[in-house]
């Protein structure tokens, strides 16, 4: 006789999961189970908390929707685990399945009643030859074991080979108590370990997700690989007006998920200052320095690294990282009472070789945070200062602590240290300066001599100056319609990851200018990096104005196309705005074009910046009278009061060439009354 069809019998089932986006459904671990029911009527599904084993469950389930009867028992709640009701809910799935019926709502089926049932279901099953599952999770939410079993009593293990059992435990005694059962029928239980999403797996689950990037994905994995956490964060980028914002601040957004991992993890006395170390230790982390420095026997390193989920250890190199930035920020803000410990440690150990190379890098900075001037002042020597410059040819770096040298020096009156200081910094300047190179390679490329100006360009003696040279050696190649070689882009890429930008700003903002013919992304890069390291916004705008003023508006501008920046890489505001500016300055964009785009932009600063410098690229063009209007009345807005004498020349530049006589009446009075404002404060417009 052929087999009955039925409906899904899933959606008679009491607490069903929900299986709403997002899903990824786990093929290889399901196919993993019917394969198992080949040789077992029972498989325990295992693992840690959060790996999505419920969701398999229900997966399974879903795919044998049409023979499957399931209990879901969510946390402890008496309902979910009452035995009448769960009973109950067994027979209205199993009657479902016979006769394509469910009792009435009302009815409580007696233990007689779901009895007869089961043996109504193992005559059909054996009459048709047909399986059927029984899916069961929840089990371990259940308080006391005596419950337990009795709900799992209601289930026939071993009565017959064609009843199959699916069950989501960790608990022993429940996995001893069915595994005699199965013995004595000749057929032993399987167990199926479910781990983490696998790095496709969680991209996968945000692919529908359209504002997320793969690489925005891979960095929320690096942190929660757990399939139950990447939901949560799904379901919370969802709900966010502002995704980006959750991403740009995990500790602040996700700190729920990271507070969770923590505390799994059952972190004591020794695991602390092992974590705190490498919180905030600045030196190579391997496992015998771990021991030395916090002065605990290697056992304990070695087992911490072994326990931590959220600890990584290379062997081969034998370094043990946090598994991602995000953990070793919040590890900083929930260790920062062990900060300062950490750091007089450091220096301690640091100092058994004051002459190291390493000490000379690290030692000012745990000086500084540690607040010992006098210290800092009299460590740092001229030969230790040289013996940093020689050693790393990092120009950004040997400056950095040459200048907290001189703060050290003035902030306990060592007059002749801080002259010391300040002497040493003016040689460096002069000794690292890239001019007269910079000029040497201009030269060179004019007349295409290439190889001679790759030549000087590898010849710097700092990585930041070979970084502007080869820079400025491939906008030359670009702008003489030669590709770029590949290893030098990638040797310059390289270099870009390993300089401080904020020490050197002056330079990063000719080295941006150069990589905007080629590596634009790298540029937007670079500038990102100076205006986060700058204080305050005015800041910011100098050293947008002043890559806009000297790279962009030039001769070679049109040369430039800037609209192949990807937009989404800018995350801070002003960079964003004024990169709007510079796609409109190199199109050379209408009025209504231009207007359109100072409104989208935020700051007034960067309004006024466009507006006054589009009006100077165009001055000599018909020009609509408004767009000068416009001009003027930001320079108030901005400004507060009144024009300074600059910015009003500026803008009157473009008076003599506005295209409607009334637009210049009016415009020309507005410029009088100004003009009369700065002569009542004794401004010359000459000034």
């Amino acid at each position: 006789m052929q087999q009955k069809q039925v409906k899904n019998i899933t959606q008679h089932c009491y607490n069903f999961p929900s299986m709403k986006k997002p899903i990824v459904m786990r093929d290889n671990i399901i196919d993993t189970i019917d394969r198992l029911f080949n040789s077992t009527t029972v498989v325990y599904i295992e693992g840690e908390e959060n790996v999505g084993k419920t969701i398999i469950a229900a997966q399974f389930a879903e795919k044998h929707q049409n023979n499957s009867f399931c209990l879901f028992i969510k946390g402890s709640n008496n309902i979910g685990s009452n035995i009448p009701i769960i009973r109950t809910d067994l027979y209205s799935q199993i009657n479902y399945y016979l006769i394509n019926a469910i009792p009435e709502k009302e009815m409580i089926i007696s233990p007689d009643g779901y009895i007869e049932i089961l043996y109504k279901l193992t005559r059909h099953c054996r009459m048709q030859d047909s399986d059927v599952y029984f899916v069961i999770d929840g089990i371990d939410n259940v308080e006391d074991f005596v419950t337990q079993k009795t709900i799992m009593d209601l289930f026939p293990i071993g009565n017959s080979d064609r009843f199959k059992f699916l069950i989501v435990t960790g608990n022993q005694q429940i996995m001893n108590l069915h595994h005699t059962i199965t013995l004595k029928n000749e057929s032993c239980a399987k167990n199926v370990i479910v781990s983490n999403f696998t790095e496709g797996e969680a991209i996968k689950l945000f692919e529908e997700y359209e504002l997320l990037c793969p690489d925005d994905v891979i960095t929320i994995f690096k942190n929660f690989k757990k399939p139950g956490e990447l939901a949560t964060i799904y379901r919370l980028l969802e709900k966010s007006e502002d995704p980006k914002r959750i991403l740009d601040d995990p500790i602040e957004n996700l700190g729920d998920l990271f507070l969770k991992t923590w505390s799994n993890n059952d972190i004591d006395k020794d695991s602390e200052i092992i974590l705190a170390a490498l919180a905030f230790d600045k030196d190579f982390h391997s496992p015998d320095y771990i021991a030395t420095l916090c002065n605990v026997p290697i056992d304990v390193v070695k087992r911490t690294i072994e326990r931590i989920t959220f600890l990584d250890f290379n062997k081969y190199d034998q370094q043990i990282s946090f598994i991602s930035e995000g953990f070793h920020k919040y590890a900083i803000k929930r260790l920062e009472a062990y900060q300062m410990i950490i750091y007089e440690y450091s220096l301690r150990l640091l100092l058994y070789t004051p002459d190291d190379m390493k000490t000379v890098q690290l030692a000012p900075f745990y000086y500084k945070k540690l607040g010992q001037h006098d210290k800092l002042s009299e460590y740092l020597t001229a030969d230790r200062l040289m013996s940093v410059f020689k050693g790393t040819k990092s120009e950004s770096q040997t400056i950095s602590i040459i200048k907290e040298g001189f703060r050290a020096a003035c902030s306990v009156r060592h007059d002749q240290n801080a002259f010391t200081m300040s002497l040493i910094e003016s040689i460096s300047n002069i000794f690292t300066s890239s001019a007269v190179s910079e000029k040497e390679i201009q030269a060179r490329a004019m007349l295409g001599d290439f190889a001679m100006a790759m030549k000087v360009a590898r010849q710097a003696k700092t990585k930041e100056d070979k970084l502007l040279l080869l820079s400025q050696l491939m906008m030359w190649q670009t702008k003489k319609g030669l590709a770029p070689d590949e290893l030098t882009i990638e040797e310059i890429k390289i270099l870009h990851h390993s300089i401080d930008y904020s020490i050197i700003k002056e330079k990063s903002i000719r080295i941006s200018t150069y990589l905007l013919h080629t590596l634009p992304d790298l540029a937007v890069d670079i500038i990102e990096r100076l205006g986060n390291a700058t204080e305050g916004e005015s800041s910011t705008d100098v050293a947008i104005a002043r890559i806009t003023m000297s790279g962009i508006v030039s001769e070679h501008s049109n040369e430039i196309d800037l609209l192949d920046v990807d937009n989404s890489l800018i995350k801070n505001s002003i960079v964003k705005n004024v990169y709007s500016e510079l796609r409109a300055l190199l199109k050379h964009q209408p009025v209504d074009k231009v207007l359109n785009e100072i409104d989208n932009m935020n700051s007034k600063s960067s309004k006024l910046l466009f507006l006054r410098n589009w009006l100077i690229i165009h001055r000599e063009e018909d020009i609509e009278g408004f767009a000068t209007r416009k001009a003027m009345e930001l320079s108030v807005e901005t400004l507060g009061y009144t024009l300074t004498a600059s910015i009003l020349r500026d803008i009157s530049s473009s008076l003599p060439y506005i295209n409607k006589a009334a637009d210049k009446a009016s415009n020309i009075e507005w410029f009088d009354r100004q003009i009369s404002a700065l002569t009542l404060i004794d401004i010359s417009l000459t000034s």
